[in-house]
């Protein structure tokens, strides 16, 4: 065994000084990742309401729990129910506490960043590089937006998590690898009955493993990646079969591509690398932008140019075309988590300055072009083994970096599977820029397992490059901050607001007090259709018995005054008073549509 092969087999020595360090490393993780997003939501009184679409999984949760049935709520369009048997003890023991569901899942996506900085760890060899990828995932306004919440994305990246960190174990070791195996197939399959897409990492284990086998012409390794790939594909048909039967799940949407759903899922692919080139800011710092571009030019001036004018040209292209969707939309936005998706009647007021919001975005391009650099010595490599396959002295075809195409494979399958559904009009919804929790982390872990970045000595700490660290992890600590103190308090105060009408007299079913509050109380979400005169006879009908309009930061008319029922403000992270009104409207309250 080469030298390399038994230091990933082994990975960095562990000794006193390296257990203490994960002690801390696992403390820092906890304290970020759940009881700071938890004390967020707690004290802006938004741990115990549904927040944005887990009001659909909450309804479902606690009718089942009730002895109701399982089904579904016009809203569910993964397949949840591997979610909701995690939550269901917790639920019957609170005794349908939102609070107690939401605590869980900021605890389960602690065992997922603890389980990333032991993955990487094994992956980088550095404990200082793996727990800045890990504190990386927990600055970001994505996770604090949803670590205290029922959303399937958190128990989704934690056993993705666990299963890529079981299948690295089974990848670079010599020892029980059938087990890490099985156990990485497990957990894949348990991915699969909360979201669909979570068949990508799976599928990806199953194909490096294979590979492995081939290389190390292992036929027994391969004969059991073949019976455990079989078995999982049986196991993800029959979760699919079953999810199938479920009653109103969201409809799904005939497949009409058009020439605008492919320009808009483009512009939105792209948009994906410039979130990641923005929440990966620290690691990009922690590698060295000057380093990342010397390497990238050092093996190609012609794909380093190529590459760096197409993404440039791609990301003003894509900027253009989502306007303040730049980063994918719905929370990383400039007027906040959500945006205006929630209540119709005002506009939220942008979290910082237009020209600050345009400063972020260009950093975010400028970090996704210095992503894309990182494999330019990868695409070189790959141009060289094809020119000289013939040659019997160049490299085996199959003599690559397994890690390197499990991580690859798996971004490559998720990127695809949610720009073709995008694409292809799939879904109901336009993808969202938090699916990107999946691939961040191995983005992250890729650039740094990059020959340059993987060796067994540290990147030098230059002040300047120090420097550059803090600055990146101050400013993307700050922008997760903001959002997701504003995101709190913003639902919150929505739902307090809307309680004083219904103490004002006002039944909580004729109140629109945002998706979520109508929903709730209606237990199901509004009826979608394919036709633009069904969607309009819909849309008369959901509203029909609203008499009461929530408005944010509305600009009342006198004439208007008189029919306002309840105010509350907020004050948002960077100190302007956020108004919060409901409004008596011209509907009959419980009315119906003529």
């Amino acid at each position: 065994m080469s030298s390399q092969s038994r230091l990933e087999e082994e990975g960095p020595k562990s000794g006193s000084g390296s257990r203490l360090f994960d002690v801390g490393a696992l403390v820092i993780l906890i304290t970020l990742g759940a009881v700071i997003p938890l004390l967020i939501a707690q004290s802006s009184g938004a741990l115990r309401i549904p927040r944005s679409d887990d009001w659909s999984y909450l309804t479902t949760l606690f009718r089942w729990i009730d002895g109701n049935g399982l089904s579904f709520n016009r809203w569910v369009s993964m397949t949840l129910v591997g979610q909701l048997l995690i939550a269901a003890p917790v639920a019957v023991t609170a005794r349908h506490s939102i609070a107690a569901v939401h605590v869980e899942t900021a605890l389960i996506g602690a065992i997922g960043l603890a389980s990333l900085y032991f993955l990487g760890i094994r992956v980088t060899k550095h404990r200082s590089a793996a727990l800045l990828v890990a504190v990386t995932m927990t600055l970001s306004p994505i996770w604090i937006g949803l670590a205290a919440t029922y959303m399937t994305d958190i128990p989704t990246f934690t056993l993705q998590t666990l299963m890529l960190s079981a299948a690295a174990k089974g990848i670079l070791g010599v020892k029980k690898r059938m087990h890490w195996l099985v156990a990485a197939a497990a957990l894949g399959v348990a991915g699969c009955s909360i979201r669909q897409f979570a068949i990508v990492p799976l599928v990806a284990t199953l194909i490096v493993f294979a590979l492995v086998a081939r290389r190390e012409k292992n036929y027994v390794l391969m004969r059991a990646t073949m019976t455990v790939g079989l078995l999982s594909i049986i196991s993800v048909i029959a979760i699919i079969i079953f999810w199938s039967h479920i009653p109103d799940p969201l409809q799904g949407a005939p497949i009409h591509p058009s020439a605008g759903s492919i320009r808009e899922a483009s512009a939105r692919g792209i948009g994906y690398l410039r979130l990641c080139g923005l929440l990966l800011m620290p690691v990009i710092a922690y590698a060295g932008p000057v380093r990342i571009t010397k390497r990238a030019w050092e093996a190609s001036k012609a794909i380093t140019i190529a590459l760096s004018l197409g993404l440039a040209i791609g990301l003003a292209g894509s900027s253009a075309t989502l306007g303040d969707d730049a980063f994918v939309g719905n929370y990383m936005h400039p007027r906040g988590i959500l945006g205006d998706d929630v209540l119709e009647t005002g506009t939220r007021p942008y979290l910082i300055s237009k020209p600050a919001w345009l400063m972020i975005v260009a950093i975010g391009s400028v970090g996704a072009i210095l992503i894309c650099l990182v494999v330019v010595p990868a695409l070189k490599e790959i141009s060289n083994r094809y020119r000289n396959r013939k040659d019997p002295d160049s490299k085996n075809a199959w003599n690559i970096d397994p890690i390197s195409a499990l991580f690859g494979i798996t971004l490559a399958g998720l990127f695809a599977a949610y720009i073709s559904t995008d694409a292809l009009q799939i879904n109901r919804f336009p993808i969202f820029d938090r699916y990107v929790i999946a691939g961040l982390p191995l983005v992250a872990l890729l650039m740094l397992r990059s020959t340059s970045f993987g060796d067994s000595t540290q990147p030098p700490r230059s002040p300047v490059r120090v420097s550059g660290l803090l600055a990146c992890i101050l400013l993307l600590s700050s922008l997760g901050m903001i959002w997701g103190i504003d995101s709190a308090r913003y639902d919150a105060t929505r739902w307090l607001v809307a309680q004083d009408a219904v103490a004002k007299g006002f039944n909580p079913l004729h109140i629109d007090g945002g998706f979520e509050w109508i929903s709730w109380h209606r237990q199901k979400g509004g009826l979608f259709a394919d036709k633009e005169s069904e969607r309009k006879i819909n849309r008369s009908k959901y509203v029909a018995p609203l008499c009461v309009s929530l408005a944010s930061d509305p600009q009342l008319r006198d004439t208007q005054i008189e029919d306002l029922i309840a105010m509350r403000t907020y004050r948002s992270p960077l100190g302007a008073n956020r108004k919060i009104i409901a409004l008596r409207n011209n509907r009959k309250c419980g009315g119906t549509a003529p």
